[in-house]
């Protein structure tokens, strides 16, 4: 959400830096995303009848105080995005105050997931692109 809001061009917003801009489809994209991720971390899948995820994990570790800041960060990166009410090229270009926010919202669960629970689990991410190199 940084690029759209403008970060790397001198803070001009920039609808055709979201995701699915064309198609308008971003909003949705992004709450599918989260809500997959959520459910990796609460191991919530409809195939999964024993729903063990990141959570207990850090239950079982006794890391409350990370596990409820990761389920509070999920619960205000979900009422951003509930707050908006037309598509986010839309909004983007209407309100992009609004934008800041669920982006605000999204870095601090970033870096709870990022850097602290995987600090915490002794765990290091890499991030890799599709096409491999």
């Amino acid at each position: 959400l940084g690029r759209p809001l403008g970060e790397a061009n001198g803070g001009t917003p920039d609808a055709e830096e979201l995701e699915a801009f064309r198609s308008d489809s971003s909003l949705y994209l992004m709450k599918s995303n989260i809500q997959e991720l959520q459910n990796v971390f609460t191991g919530n899948y409809k195939e999964n009848t024993r729903q063990i995820g990141f959570d207990e994990y850090l239950r079982d570790l006794e890391n409350d105080a990370l596990r409820f800041r990761i389920k509070d960060a999920f619960t205000k990166v979900n009422f951003e995005i509930e707050t908006f009410d037309q598509s986010l090229n839309l909004t983007l270009q209407n309100d992009p105050e609004k934008v800041l926010k669920l982006k605000d919202a999204c870095s601090e669960l970033l870096v709870l997931i990022k850097v602290d629970m995987a600090s915490f689990i002794g765990s290091i991410i890499t991030f890799n692109d599709n096409d491999g190199d």
